[in-house]
């Protein structure tokens, strides 16, 4: 008797996981999974925003700046050249100027969510250590980020504690 009630508590157990992993108890919120691919501390942009990159061309438009920042240029890097703009939708997201460096936009999860046609990207905009000895120099971290190709109108950053950083109707 005492073995049937572990096997039926274990097989509760484990289903309460799985619908707690699977997005379950989010109303009527689904999620996909969500890439990083690349990140940079010089992205050139003066402001917060999200981009949206749809093709190949679009990539190529957006790194060409950056790959003058130094000499000799740099090249596209693999994990950027190698996105299937067929089934990975692309989103670049941007801190804007930062006077000093240790600022990042990164990930807190591995899914997304997803609302009808609305995108909510997991990010942290993250910050130096508060009274850390760094060089005055202006940075703008951005990352770029990939999910499966759908069409979403609207996008959104919400970062790990709940607050909605950016939004941007596409």
């Amino acid at each position: 008797v005492m073995m049937k009630i572990r096997s039926g508590l274990t097989a509760v157990f484990l289903l309460a996981i799985s619908a707690c992993q699977s997005g379950a108890g989010e109303t009527g919120a689904d999620t996909v999974p969500i890439l990083a691919v690349y990140s940079d501390s010089q992205c050139l942009k003066r402001e917060l925003g999200i981009e949206v990159i749809r093709d190949a061309g679009a990539l190529a438009t957006w790194w060409a700046p950056l790959s003058r920042m130094q000499l000799p240029q740099r090249q596209l890097p693999q994990e950027l050249a190698t996105i299937d703009f067929v089934t990975s939708a692309v989103f670049v997201v941007s801190m804007g100027s930062r006077p000093t460096p240790d600022y990042a936009v990164e990930l807190y999860s591995d899914r997304a969510p997803v609302q009808g046609s609305s995108l909510t990207l997991p990010v942290d905009f993250l910050q130096p250590t508060p009274g850390a000895a760094l060089a005055q120099v202006v940075t703008s971290p951005c990352a770029v980020f990939t999910v499966p190709v759908n069409h979403y109108e609207t996008i959104a950053v919400r970062d790990s504690q709940g607050n909605n950083m950016l939004e941007s109707q596409l």
